[in-house]
């Protein structure tokens, strides 16, 4: 009798202790997912600037100084930047606005030249809910801010705005496909170029498209060292490059 007693009191325990650990687990996947799509935001010349890029579409970064994913503009994909290179949707499928041959050839319109988009539809954009991307004069005013080259934890970027009021965007660098390796023995690969030297983050406003030889381009805010400046005519970013998204408050 004692053993059975035993035996179900060490039973009831178990189970207790099995649905606490459940809860507490559920309670910390909550809570981590709250992190990863609320951010408190800091206003610079009168908007509100999330201080961590995105991630995964509908989430944050973790940390200011993180890169996030990569995103072509247009587009609800993000991709990673370390090797192996891999799409959010799983489909690892390299969209381009040009077709190109082994050597560099330009031969047709590729399979993601933006349409008609001129503005990036809100309802595909990779912000968390509640936040969206910038317009080509949010940049302008975010570019006007009192900031400095900076670095946290081993990362450069830029920092914009002072003390409660600031953001961090890191030097990401950019995502790109392109043909490499010799002449007769060209492979298309996807890489990332520019880490901790520069970076560009998305405008929601796509230069209109007039000739080929313009392209299909987009505006950008581009950071260096030396340089802070906002992309539009001649230094406009091709939309299938892969760059940075960081969004403001709608």
């Amino acid at each position: 009798m004692r053993n059975f007693k035993f035996l179900l009191t060490l039973g009831l325990t178990a189970i207790v202790f099995c649905s606490y650990s459940q809860e507490s687990a559920d309670s910390t996947a909550t809570k981590s997912n709250e992190q990863l799509t609320y951010d408190k935001g800091a206003v610079i010349n009168g908007v509100k600037w999330a201080t961590r890029n995105v991630d995964a579409p509908g989430t944050f970064a973790a940390k200011p100084e993180d890169f996030g994913m990569f995103y072509q503009w247009g587009k609800n994909i993000g991709w990673s930047y370390k090797s192996p290179i891999i799409a959010s949707d799983g489909t690892n499928k390299w969209d381009q606005y040009w077709e190109w041959t082994k050597g560099g050839k330009r031969v047709k319109e590729g399979t993601w030249t933006g349409g008609d988009m001129i503005t990036w539809e809100r309802n595909n954009q990779p912000c968390p809910k509640g936040w969206r991307l910038p317009t080509t004069e949010e940049l302008k005013a975010l570019a006007k801010a009192k900031g400095k080259w900076s670095e946290i934890n081993g990362v450069k970027g830029y920092t914009f705005g002072s003390g409660s009021n600031s953001i961090f965007i890191p030097a990401a660098g950019s995502v790109s496909g392109s043909y490499q390796g010799s002449f007769k023995n060209q492979v298309f690969k996807i890489g990332h170029f520019g880490s901790n030297t520069e970076g560009r983050i998305w405008a929601d406003t796509k230069y209109k498209y007039e000739s080929p030889s313009e392209g299909h381009t987009a505006n950008t805010l581009f950071i260096d060292k030396y340089n802070v400046m906002v992309n539009v005519k001649n230094n406009r970013t091709a939309i299938d490059v892969g760059l940075s998204c960081r969004c403001v408050s709608e």
